[in-house]
């Protein structure tokens, strides 16, 4: 058993269709390694693929490449965390910092994106118009 079975890499491939991804594991002998199409870990089926280039790990087979699952990334120097207060729970939905998120603590929770709307089976609200009615 000569293979890592946890591997640092950085994304290089995406199938947007089949929810798999290429792993470049960059190693240090110059000899640069791509992964098969490995299935990219999900938590409660939410939808939120990585980007070409970030970090992921790599939980392989003793086989080599071709078997694993890729979980997410991680904070490292290029990539730091949003909030330093451990009692904070957050949550970004853009690739852009600061541009979308869901932020809770002590009993508060901020929505903040540039529009939010709410949708129901019996009618949208847009949260600007409730805005503009409390205004009046």
């Amino acid at each position: 058993m000569n293979e890592d079975i946890v591997k640092i890499g950085r994304v290089s491939s995406i199938d947007y269709k089949t929810g798999m991804i290429q792993v470049l594991y960059e190693d240090l002998s110059d000899e640069d390694d791509v992964s098969d199409y490995l299935p990219y870990m999900t938590f409660n089926r939410e939808y939120a693929p990585p980007e070409i280039g970030e970090f992921v790990v790599v939980f392989g087979m003793s086989n080599g490449t071709s078997m694993g699952i890729v979980g997410p990334g991680f904070w490292n120097e290029a990539n730091q965390p949003p909030e330093l207060d451990p009692d904070v729970y957050r949550k970004e939905f853009a690739k852009k910092l600061g541009e979308a998120f869901i932020r809770y603590e002590k009993g508060t929770l901020v929505i903040n994106a540039e529009e939010i709307i709410l949708k129901t089976k019996s009618g949208n609200v847009n949260v600007a118009d409730l805005m503009k009615a409390g205004d009046s």
